[in-house]
């Protein structure tokens, strides 16, 4: 394994990224760490590394939605062989997917980690952008070729992995995969009953169904309650129907979160959540879900989803969207305290950083076939 000296990773912007390279420094500062840091929120903000960071590794930022960066793309994959293994941390490339598409030999010798959400299934047009609908089926086309030749593909549970197998036809084998998360342990705030405290979604994707979410709490309105809503990054023209609809609804009660937040600082904010409403049929936000139910907070989800479905299938106790047009206050904020330490026991599980040393290392270590 002393042989392995360089790794890239293509890295979307994410509140965790600092906290996964504190890690990599910590443990893996023998191997020389390129990265390309993608901006996948279209509006040119890119989440920065600290300087720390910066100084250590050779950085490269660039952005889903400029086709010129296809070009600077494909020049790091063309180079691949000074590379003794390439990460890439999810698939949400957007135009950049051209790039391998043109460089499936160094894909077949790559690392794909999913993320959920379009990283776990077909790739779909929000309503809010019908008229990109051929770009949409073009683009799960390139998809289709891409996915299925990756080396390995890691997953933090073994059926998001097959999901992909049996969409995508993969030829990849399956790592365990996880990431680091630093601090969430340390906020354990006992909850107070000045108000009741909810969080709807997790970003202002459309597919997060976040103006329902609001119908549905509408009755709500006149109660001790406040909304936190994050919308640091997703589509524009629906975050903004999100907030002119939240404040219509519950005035200042409604809170929308617009800048983006260091995973520290968002943890801290879940633990003092009461509720977590997340009404996505699709793989959205399962590290929300997952910090929410570490807080013991009473988490609701679209029974008709794949996180639903997946979390009951792992044993966690979650409650129904569908069943709060038929609750009074009083049962939509009742939650058992069982329930609460069960789910918790269960998502420490996941969430704490025991074992992601090993799990990184023999991600690392495969090299790639020069």
């Amino acid at each position: 394994m002393s042989d392995i000296k360089k790794i890239l990773h293509i890295f979307p912007e994410s509140m965790f990224i600092n906290d996964y390279f504190n890690f990599i420094d910590n443990n893996f500062s023998s191997i020389i760490h390129d990265l390309i840091i993608i901006n996948i929120g279209g509006n040119g903000k890119t989440t920065k590394l600290d300087d720390k960071f910066s100084k250590l590794y050779n950085v490269k930022y660039i952005s889903t939605f400029k086709l010129s960066d296809v070009l600077i793309l494909n020049k790091y994959l063309k180079n691949s062989a000074s590379y003794d293994n390439i990460i890439f941390h999810s698939l949400y490339l957007n135009y950049l997917l051209l790039a391998l598409l043109l460089n499936l030999k160094v894909v077949r010798k790559a690392t794909l980690t999913l993320w959920g959400g379009q990283d776990v299934g077909p790739f779909k047009v929000p309503e809010t952008k019908r008229k990109y609908l051929i770009f949409g089926w073009f683009y799960e086309k390139i998809r289709k070729i891409v996915i299925k030749e990756f080396k390995y593909i890691g997953a933090i549970k073994k059926y998001n992995y097959d999901r992909v197998k049996s969409l995508y036809n993969v030829k990849g084998k399956y790592k365990d995969c996880k990431y680091v998360f630093k601090t969430f342990i340390a906020y354990n705030h006992i909850k107070k009953n000045n108000f009741t405290n909810i969080q709807i979604s997790n970003s202002g994707s459309s597919f997060n169904m976040t103006l329902e979410s609001l119908e549905i709490l509408k009755k709500y309105k006149n109660e001790n309650i406040r909304i936190f809503c994050p919308l640091s990054y997703g589509d524009t023209d629906y975050i903004i129907k999100v907030i002119d609809k939240g404040k219509e609804i519950f005035g200042k009660k409604f809170i929308p979160l617009t800048k983006q937040m260091s995973f520290d600082n968002f943890s801290k904010l879940l633990s003092y959540m009461d509720i977590f409403i997340h009404n996505s049929s699709e793989q959205i936000g399962l590290g929300s879900v997952l910090i929410n139910i570490f807080h013991k907070n009473k988490v609701y989800l679209n029974s008709k989803g794949i996180l639903y479905f997946d979390l009951i299938k792992d044993d966690y106790h979650i409650y129904k969207i569908e069943d709060i047009c038929k609750q009074d206050f009083n049962d939509f904020t009742k939650y058992d305290i069982e329930f609460g330490e069960k789910n918790k026991i269960k998502a420490k599980g996941i969430l704490e950083n025991e074992g992601t040393k090993e799990i990184w290392d023999d991600i690392f270590f495969n090299k790639i076939d020069k």
